[in-house]
């Protein structure tokens, strides 16, 4: 059906590309519902990173509160591609992101600073990647809240985009590969 259904390698993995993406806004979405419940903790430091002016911030928290995740009922461990919220109060709900005098924006963890990472606790440093600036200057604190980690979701988007191995692919998905695979196998030649 794959072959009738697609016209071309690329038109068959781009189908995967909007429910991908309404995926992840929907788990963003159910654990906006849920704030007031996430792991948070309030902001020691936020230094601008190297590169700079590329949106890149050195974090660190004094320690996690709220650390029982809901669903698994495990410990959260801060991790690469968790998306946090930073914000100038800590929020109990979504609407509370939309009043007139509160500054947030999302980050992306991109990595953790040195091995404090253990069974016991998460790591307070690491460093972020955040969709608009975070002018820390201004602010008389900050709070960070854990929302989702969206690892499994990045790779998925990065192997629909990942074409390197395209004629082993085609010769998958193509009728001709398994007619002629067939022919080999039933006719002996």
């Amino acid at each position: 059906m794959i072959p009738e259904s697609f016209q071309s390698l690329g038109h068959y993995f781009s189908s995967y590309i909007f429910p991908l993406l309404e995926e992840t806004r929907a788990q963003l979405a159910s654990v906006m519902e849920i704030i007031h419940r996430a792991p948070f903790a309030e902001v020691v430091t936020i230094d601008e990173g190297k590169p700079y002016g590329s949106l890149l911030f050195d974090v660190k928290v004094d320690c996690w509160r709220n650390r029982l995740i809901e669903r698994g009922r495990e410990l959260y461990k801060t991790l690469p591609g968790d998306i946090l919220v930073i914000s100038n109060s800590k929020p109990e709900t979504t609407s509370d992101l939309q009043r007139m005098k509160w500054s947030w924006t999302f980050a992306s963890v991109t990595g953790i600073e040195g091995d404090e990472i253990d069974d016991d606790r998460s790591s307070t440093k690491f460093k972020v990647k955040a969709s608009k600036d975070i002018n820390s200057g201004e602010q008389k604190s900050l709070y960070v809240v854990f929302l989702i980690n969206i690892t499994t979701n990045k790779r998925i988007w990065n192997a629909l985009h990942m074409l390197k191995n395209r004629n082993f692919i085609e010769k998958v998905l193509s009728i001709s590969a398994m007619v002629s695979t067939k022919t080999i196998a039933v006719g002996g030649t």
